[in-house]
């Protein structure tokens, strides 16, 4: 039965491609939390964000939530990757349709945030789109044969 396990294991250029991943997956969550607190930024300075939001647990949506927001999807995103990487057969077509339905299910919570207006809305699922995005084209361009 362990021969099996190992006659799975990522070879040649799949097992570079993995390899990149312990790197690319910290630069894609810095990336997307840099840019999302950028957005949070200028959301809140014209107004479209309320500074004073708060998550149904009670915690404030301040710029360290949406940092580590951003970060840790995309340290997930780096196990999935490499599990597709071992596993799959088309690993980045398979991590396409798991990036893209995640995001489109992530766009629940901001609309479930009580007293969030439209536009926090909009932005909110905005950054969550940026994180996604950023998450994608960084794996893709390293994960790619």
């Amino acid at each position: 039965m362990e021969t099996a396990f190992y006659q799975n294991a990522p070879t040649g250029a799949a097992s570079r491609r993995a390899s990149h991943l312990w790197w690319v997956a910290p630069a894609a969550g810095l990336v997307a939390a840099a840019l999302n607190v950028g957005i949070y930024y200028a959301a809140a300075a014209i107004g479209l964000l309320p500074t004073d939001l708060r998550e149904p647990t009670g915690d404030t949506i301040g710029p360290a939530h949406v940092a580590l927001a951003s970060m840790v999807p995309a340290l997930l995103g780096g196990l999935i990757m490499a599990a597709l990487i071992r596993w799959a057969d088309r690993p980045l077509q398979a991590f396409t349709i798991v990036v893209v339905g995640v995001c489109l299910l992530s766009m629940v919570g901001p609309a479930a945030i009580p007293d969030n207006p439209p536009s926090g809305v909009a932005v909110l699922g905005l950054m969550h789109v940026v994180a996604a995005g950023v998450v994608w084209l960084l794996f893709s361009r390293q994960t790619r044969a």
